[in-house]
């Protein structure tokens, strides 16, 4: 990277030559990933004993695999229960609007509320809805808020990526059993540094969709060497990974069930995926960081342009 910098090279003529040369991709995204690790860790705000011996090893676990698991993240089962009716509601609220809408569109705005419903391509949108709350565009309900604003979340995300964040916005997702089938695939988020916190607000077990993380995976950069470069390359947002190359890099799935108001903590860099609902519904809240100023992140704004990755 410092290479391209020095021989006065713009954006675009970095992005050029990245996306025709995987080897010199592959060593820039090495070099940023290893100038973050190098950093020391970042701690914003200290808690109570019980909480901070909570925060540290979840962040540490976070880093090193990928994924963390916080049992009993949100204690309150008043909380737990109105989230659950707030995602519910979305849901329903989400039919009705995309019942009048193109088949193509992939998202609508709720104009009384401003939440903004999502929903996948043709192939991939049974079984699940979505909901994006938007604090600075929308009405965010109280107990949504209320978790946005726990510094836990935050302060874990911090420490594993050794950078101040805060979350970008809240997902709510309800997964439910399809008659139309439900595609699930192994997949990476994006390139680009990510994290994101999933609180169950239902108990999971294997037959409703539970979440699988390969740990390590966040991680293994020559094994994913290939398949990061092809992304990269084609501006490519959402990356699936064939069940055979999912299984070939890492060493074992991790299948998050647990009780309502767990949390998972990870990397969306990492291979996962949901699994398929087999009976009754499944319900989430996840807050997203996507707005990490790694040092990733720093280099990859500069040069994308209009390019997604």
């Amino acid at each position: 990277m410092p290479s391209l910098i020095e021989q006065g090279k713009s954006p675009a003529e970095i992005l050029a030559s990245l996306r025709a040369n995987a080897d010199l991709f592959m060593s820039v995204y090495r070099h940023l990933e290893d100038r973050n690790l190098e950093q020391p860790v970042l701690r914003q705000r200290s808690f109570p004993s019980a909480i901070e011996a909570k925060v540290e090893s979840t962040a540490a676990a976070l880093e090193r695999d990928g994924i963390a698991i916080w049992p009993g993240f949100i204690t309150d089962p008043e909380l737990i229960e109105e989230l659950r009716c707030i995602v519910y509601r979305a849901q329903i609220r989400s039919q009705r609007l995309f019942a009048t809408a193109a088949d193509d569109e992939l998202r609508v705005v709720d104009e009384a509320l401003g939440w903004e419903y999502c929903r996948g391509g043709p192939a991939a949108r049974a079984g699940i809805a979505r909901v994006d709350f938007w604090p600075d565009r929308c009405r965010v309900p109280e107990a949504v808020a209320r978790v946005w604003r726990d510094a836990r979340p935050a302060e874990v995300i911090g420490r594993a990526y050794r950078v101040p964040t805060r979350p970008s916005h809240v997902i709510g997702e309800r997964v439910f059993r399809d008659p139309r089938g439900d595609l699930v695939g192994w997949h990476v988020d994006r390139i680009m540094d990510q994290a994101k916190v999933m609180i169950l607000l239902d108990d999971v077990d294997e037959l409703n969709a539970p979440f699988r993380y390969r740990p390590g995976t966040h991680r293994a950069l020559e094994e994913k060497k290939l398949l990061l470069h092809h992304y990269f390359s084609h501006g490519i947002f959402h990356c699936e990974v064939t069940a055979q190359n999912a299984m070939a890099i890492g060493t074992e799935t991790r299948v998050c069930t647990g009780r309502a108001g767990d949390a998972v903590f990870f990397d969306t860099g990492g291979i996962h995926s949901r699994s398929v609902c087999y009976e009754g519904a499944r319900e989430v809240l996840n807050l997203n960081f996507s707005d990490l100023p790694t040092a990733k992140n720093r280099f990859f704004e500069a040069i994308r342009g209009d390019a997604w990755f």
